[in-house]
């Protein structure tokens, strides 16, 4: 697939001890690594919104940088085309802002820097001496089917996002939240199976066919947990893929959940809960979840307390990425072909 890059002007990041335009920065660093993964997102969203072609022969790229008033950007478009399909994804500029602070701490580590002096990052403008080199990209793995094919029946309770919906097995819910209420404070977590399927037809209430769907969990006691950390064991993981293909459903490990703790009494209700909550995305989150499932279509399903709920049980909280971030994503549950139980939790 040829990609082609068409942008008369770039983002650059300066990093200084000057609170505005900096006249000579300690760093000027060209962001052509996250301007690719801002592609990359780009893309997959599109293919899973069912608006760009999965294996496109040629791929236009443009950029439109928009700045406030101080030397930042405010955001910037990416828009991909193939043909006469056409897709857009707006990103704030905080996409850019874990650069900012890993060069601020190798500044800092190396010595460059006092490790007391404050620095200010700013994003300017710059005309690119050479074109951006894209590797391939490519659409996750997609498989024409019905939601029967993997025993699955009625839907449940819960939202779609209209262009990346998602649906959970009730079962996995129940397994994840009572695997959360029995590790307590320890965070804990587990492979999830799952597929991503284009159906005949949309969902009630979304514009594509194609549907995430997870579809089992696979705990695992090589995996470690500890209060306000959790560490996923590769060979764990690996062991979970080989049980999705026995399986013979045509599931991967999609992605992996965790929890953020739970059991001290009043967790959703208590302002003073010392444990993250289920709607929090950490640094040490992104850095496992980027190892474990780079890829732009995964989901990241997080267990815990929900503040200012009365609910004396855990939630689950889907996060995707969006504009740079793992971002909220609601999902639906979905019951299994033989069951005919009704939903009893909230909306998701």
């Amino acid at each position: 697939m040829n990609t082609i890059l068409h942008a008369e002007e770039l983002p650059v990041l300066e990093l200084s001890p000057e609170r505005d335009v900096p006249r000579s920065p300690w760093v000027r660093a060209t962001l052509e690594r996250e301007l690719t993964v801002c592609v990359e997102e780009t893309f997959v969203a599109g293919v899973l919104a069912d608006r760009l072609p999965p294996d496109p022969s040629a791929l236009d790229v443009s950029f439109e940088l928009t700045f406030g008033q101080r030397p930042s950007i405010v955001s910037f478009d990416v828009r991909l085309a193939s043909g006469a399909a056409r897709f857009q994804r707006s990103f704030p500029a905080s996409a850019f802002a874990r650069r900012a602070t890993d060069l601020v701490l190798d500044l800092k580590e190396t010595g460059r820097i006092p490790r007391n002096e404050t620095a200010y990052a700013h994003l300017v403008a710059a005309v690119p001496r050479r074109s951006l080199a894209f590797e391939a990209l490519a659409a996750p793995p997609i498989r024409a089917g019905r939601l029967a094919e993997l025993g699955l029946g009625r839907l449940g309770t819960g939202r779609l996002d209209p262009e990346r919906p998602v649906l959970i097995r009730t079962r996995v819910e129940r397994d994840i939240l009572d695997a959360t209420v029995r590790a307590g404070f320890t965070e804990t977590g587990g492979a999830m199976l799952g597929t991503l399927l284009a159906l005949d037809e949309p969902l009630p209430g979304t514009r594509t066919r194609i549907v995430t769907v997870l579809t089992e969990v696979f705990c695992d006691a090589r995996h470690e947990g500890h209060f306000n950390s959790f560490t996923f064991d590769h060979a764990a993981l690996l062991e979970a893929s080989r049980r999705a293909t026995l399986r013979g459903r045509g599931e991967s490990v999609l992605t992996a959940f965790h929890s953020h703790g739970w059991g001290c009494g009043a967790c959703n209700r208590s302002a003073d809960c010392s444990l993250a909550a289920c709607t929090d995305v950490s640094l040490d989150d992104y850095r496992v979840f980027e190892t474990l499932f780079p890829g732009k279509a995964a989901v990241m399903p997080i267990a815990g307390r929900l503040p200012a709920d009365d609910d004396d049980r855990p939630h689950l909280r889907l996060h995707a990425w969006n504009g740079g971030r793992l971002l909220p994503l609601p999902w639906r549950r979905v019951h299994d072909l033989d069951s005919c139980n009704e939903d009893s939790p909230p909306d998701a």
